[in-house]
């Protein structure tokens, strides 16, 4: 992909997992749409990007997050979790990049 790509969607394409260099090869990437998916789980740092400030994991089936896997978003302004399957997460704050409570 090119290092240019500033909006990734991939939403509606029975994704299971989110290979785990892919953000931080897209340097210039504002926007990732992986909505209705099938993803149960997210790596720890599976988003890592200084530009990546949209994510929408909505309607998917996570299950567990752990905020770490956050953590590498410092211009983070919007993570949709919306309509998954979250049962536990395992957090403190400062694990979400930018975002603030």
């Amino acid at each position: 992909m090119s290092e240019t790509c500033r909006k990734l969607l991939l939403q509606h394409n029975r994704l299971s997992r989110l290979p785990r260099d892919l953000i931080e090869s897209l340097k210039k990437l504002v926007l990732i749409n992986l909505a209705y998916n099938e993803i149960v789980w997210l790596d720890v740092g599976a988003f890592s990007s200084t530009s990546l400030r949209h994510v929408d994991l909505s309607h998917n089936a996570l299950r567990k997050l752990i905020s770490m896997t956050f953590l590498y978003l410092p211009a983070a302004q919007l993570i949709d979790l919306s309509h998954n399957q979250v049962l536990s997460l395992l957090t403190h704050l400062k694990s979400f990049g930018g975002v603030s409570s």
